[in-house]
């Protein structure tokens, strides 16, 4: 089963999610919804960070 990392930055206001390890990034883009996708050597996306996210307080619970 794949690890997946969260990250939530509540002052900057996103939210990172990592399919794997995060150091394999290799490239990343910005979908324009608000999204960046990041993606390894291969072109596979490893994770992604949704901008201007703003949590309910519950994340991990």
């Amino acid at each position: 089963m794949a690890e997946v990392k969260v990250c939530h930055e509540p002052n900057g206001h996103t939210m990172t999610l990592w399919f794997g390890r995060p150091e394999a990034e290799y490239r990343c883009g910005d979908t324009g919804e608000e999204m960046v996708l990041m993606k390894d050597r291969k072109g596979w996306v490893s994770g992604f960070e949704r901008l201007n996210y703003r949590g309910n307080g519950r994340l991990g619970r």
